[in-house]
């Protein structure tokens, strides 16, 4: 069937909720953006057109529904919302459109620091809401904002970077009520353990903490930056002596369980995580179990930490000073041995087979070597 689809379109994404979008004319860039040089449609899994492509952009279904867009007459983009089976369920009139969430999604017209934000539900009901900014529902609830948008410095020889929203926030409920008052300088999302980052400015920084859904901080706003919980567990920076930042883990009571005494750190997205110090201008980095002991018996430099399943690539330094490079896994195994001139691992969508894979490339001796880690140590 994939085979088949390939013939009659150019690109072919995977099934979501019964549904692959599929384009015609264009074609798939790295960053996974899409093109508008072709057009954008939805079959079901048996080849079945549900949807022509007709769209010059579109989303992949998610919570039942997808975002497609067609350029007006002026030549910009205006997006709506369809269900799974093709319907308009709402009209292709907004500029900026974001994935259902909680039932609605956030809308708004308008660019640089002129923008009205709306809520709009599936049966395309519109709330106009009052703040300056408001971003997608997250857990039940959206941050929104009362400011200004701040246009980016502009660097020479590249292009503008867009505008930054400065100003207070709070967030409000699917039916767009407040539900914690517009009072924090800075805030994140609220994640499933239903808390939230949230900032007050000092004297020098926004400091931050952790509230919960009532608004109340239950972690005090004391460090310059904050992360969210993996594995019960937060990167946090602190300022300390000689103004330099060093990072750490907290717990979700606060407590500084493993202190900051690092140059840079990772989440717990796996059991593991990276810790590192800066040595002599390059970063010598160890593996950490969530108490900060070390998983790994030695240290490793040149990190490549970005494996789907918590594989990395790396090298030791020998004793004459010449890197030997291999591949570990989040749990301290090794899975390809220390002893290559290099090693890098590079991840993608394999289009032949239709699923998401994970390659390690290198070089050992001069000759040239690949291979398939995909859920070697998931």
């Amino acid at each position: 069937m994939l085979r088949k689809l390939k013939s009659k379109y150019d690109v072919v994404w995977p099934a979501d909720c019964g549904l692959m979008m599929v384009n015609k004319g264009g074609q798939r860039v790295p960053d996974w953006r899409r093109k508008s040089n072709g057009r954008f449609g939805f079959v079901d899994t048996l080849g079945q057109v549900v949807v022509p492509p007709v769209y010059d952009y579109a989303s992949r279904f998610f919570n039942g529904h997808a975002i497609v867009g067609m350029k007006n007459d002026s030549g910009k983009l205006l997006s709506g919302l369809i269900d799974r089976t093709g319907r308009i369920v709402v009209p292709l009139e907004w500029e900026h459109l974001g994935n259902v969430r909680d039932g609605v999604c956030v809308a708004y017209n308008g660019e640089g620091n002129e923008r009205v934000f709306s809520l709009v539900d599936t049966l395309g009901n519109v709330r106009r809401l009052e703040y300056n900014y408001c971003d997608d529902f997250s857990r039940g609830l959206a941050r929104v904002g009362v400011g200004t948008y701040v246009e980016n410095e502009k660097v020479p020889g590249r292009k503008p970077s867009g505008y930054e929203f400065r100003g207070k926030f709070g967030y409000i409920t699917p039916d767009g009520e407040p539900a914690i008052p517009v009072r924090f300088d800075e805030a994140g999302d609220f994640a499933s353990d239903g808390l939230a980052p949230a900032g007050m400015q000092g004297k020098y920084y926004v400091k931050w903490g952790f509230i919960d859904r009532s608004g109340q901080f239950v972690i005090p706003c004391d460090f310059y930056s904050v992360g969210s919980f993996q594995h019960d567990r937060a990167v946090v920076c602190r300022v300390v002596e000689g103004g330099k930042l060093a990072y750490g883990f907290i717990d979700r009571s606060g407590n500084e369980v493993v202190p900051c005494r690092f140059d840079t750190a990772s989440p717990f997205n796996f059991a593991n995580a990276w810790v590192g110090v800066l040595n002599n201008g390059e970063y010598v980095y160890a593996l950490i179990n969530p108490d900060g002991n070390a998983v790994l018996p030695f240290a490793v430099v040149n990190l490549q930490d970005g494996g789907k399943y918590g594989q990395a690539a790396a090298a030791i330094v020998m004793e004459d000073g010449s890197r030997r490079y291999g591949i570990v896994g989040n749990d301290g195994k090794i899975i390809l041995p220390f002893e290559y001139d290099h090693v890098s691992i590079f991840s993608g969508w394999d289009e032949e087979n239709n699923r998401w894979q994970e390659s390690a490339m290198g070089t050992k001796d001069g000759v040239e070597f690949s291979f398939d880690i995909s859920k070697r140590d998931e």
